[in-house]
Parts: C-alpha cells; structure tokens; sequence
C-alpha cells in the first residue's frame, strides 16, 4: 500500500516542477506576461 503514496508524491513532484518550469520559460519569453 506504501507504493501509491509514493507514486503519487513522485507524480506530485513532477508535475510541480514542471509547471515551475513552464511559468519561468513564459516569464522569460513574454517578459510582460
């Protein structure tokens, strides 16, 4: 049962970071935005 816990903080991870990064490459693309 611990698996899914962990798959789904990793999961949670992943997608924070990712729309971290997506935020700073609009932010220094569209410097505006």
């Amino acid at each position: 049962m611990d698996l899914i816990p962990n798959f789904a903080m990793e999961t949670w991870v992943l997608v924070a970071t990712s729309l971290v990064l997506l935020y700073i490459t609009l932010s220094i693309s569209y410097p505006s935005f």
